[in-house]
């Protein structure tokens, strides 16, 4: 017999203590991660790189994204290179811009036909789109739209 007094302790006392220990466990690794973490704060204005930072960030020191994020990023990159071709041909038919090669009309046509929003599967699949894409590039009269993009909603990373 002991010196101290104990009283006997039922099955549900005994879970609930573990239960507590537990939780207790589970705050104080919860601390040391937040503890851990840093929190960045970027200021500046639109386009000017805030988001490109962060990425460049995850690329270097978390080891880049996984796979799925990259299969909709690639689906968000082709929709907004399909918008961005769609504007510059409403800049150059608002600005009187004539493409300097014969055939690149037949590539508009094929931009204009183009749905921006795709699954991630389907994005820079389809052939024709990207040879429209490299053919309009290519054309003078699309590289004077470009020079005007400031003018209108065209992103600056086209250019």
């Amino acid at each position: 017999m002991g010196c101290s007094g104990s009283k006997e302790i039922s099955p549900e006392e005994r879970q609930a203590i573990k239960q507590n220990a537990s939780i207790d466990k589970m705050i104080r690794m919860d601390k040391k991660t937040y503890d851990r973490t840093v929190k960045i704060l970027l200021l500046g204005a639109g386009e000017s790189g805030k988001s490109t930072i962060i990425k460049q960030m995850r690329i270097i020191h978390a080891g880049g994204f996984p796979e799925d994020e990259r299969r909709q990023t690639r689906a968000i990159i082709y929709s907004n290179m399909i918008v961005a071709f769609k504007i510059l041909l409403d800049i150059m038919e608002a600005e009187g811009i004539e493409f300097e090669a014969a055939d690149t009309k037949s590539f508009a046509q094929v931009i204009e036909e183009t749905e921006a929003d795709v699954e991630s599967d389907e994005a820079f699949t389809d052939l024709n789109v990207r040879q429209a894409m490299k053919s309009m590039w290519a054309d003078p009269g699309v590289q004077k739209a470009v020079a005007k993009g400031h003018e209108f909603a065209l992103h600056d990373n086209l250019d």
